[in-house]
């Protein structure tokens, strides 16, 4: 049950950006220095890749400001 509710999480929290989104687009994912990240950001980078997306990957960026900057200065999706 615990894995299906997961699941339907997922699809609930990524189902806008792949609604609006264009086969083809390139999004940039990015992870802090921490394990969680790097599996997360990968998960994210597989259902984009499997929704048609183009995806970068940056992993091991630092810290929280670090990666905010990325956010603020659109070097991150």
């Amino acid at each position: 049950m615990r894995k299906t509710g997961y699941s339907l999480l997922l699809w609930l929290l990524f189902q806008p950006l792949l609604s609006q989104g264009q086969s083809g687009d390139r999004i940039t994912v990015g992870a802090k220095h921490f394990n969680e990240g790097y599996i997360l950001g990968e998960m994210i980078g597989l259902v984009l890749e499997d929704a048609g997306f183009t995806v970068d990957r940056k992993f091991n960026l630092g810290g929280t400001a670090v990666t905010f900057e990325g956010l603020i200065n659109d070097a991150l999706d």
